[in-house]
């Protein structure tokens, strides 16, 4: 799956397949590095998964589940995180600049040294989350649940709608 997700980034489409899979069960899988660029895997099942330093540009992953997953260092640009669960998930380093993470659940999630500018965070929950030198330039926080939510030397936050 993942070799022919990767044939089709590297033809621009014209050959390998797009990897599209509801309710994928990747649970616990090592994906380190993994390039899953635009896949989409609405709804798949990746907790404690590894993928750290994974491309996951512009990967849809609306209500995917991502409890517990190594997501440090990965790029999540652009990326469809809505209605997700990244509860204690490890964001830290990631780059989720543009991303929408709207109704996501990041209960005490890392997201330390995260650029989250540009991001969607409207009405989600980020309660006992570690934001610790996040960027957060111009990014949503409407209805954002924040409570005891670790925002020490954040940048941009004069730029966030809160």
């Amino acid at each position: 799956m993942i070799a022919e997700h990767g044939l089709w980034l590297d033809s621009a489409g014209l050959e390998g397949r797009r990897l599209e899979e509801s309710h994928l069960d990747w649970r616990g899988r090592a994906l380190s590095r993994a390039r899953l660029c635009q896949a989409v895997l609405p709804g798949a099942s990746l907790d404690g998964a590894r993928l750290d330093g994974a491309d996951l540009y512009a990967a849809f992953l609306h209500s995917a589940s991502l409890v517990g997953s190594d997501l440090r260092g990965a790029v999540l640009v652009r990326s469809e995180l809505d209605g997700a669960d990244l509860t204690e998930a490890d964001l830290s380093g990631a780059s989720l600049s543009g991303a929408c993470v709207s109704g996501a659940c990041l209960r005490r999630a890392n997201l330390t040294a995260a650029d989250l500018s540009g991001a969607d965070l409207s009405r989600s929950d980020l309660e006992a989350a570690c934001l610790r030198q996040a960027r957060l330039d111009r990014a949503l926080f409407q209805d954002t649940r924040l409570d005891q939510a670790d925002l020490t030397g954040c940048t941009g936050l004069a730029t966030a709608q809160v």
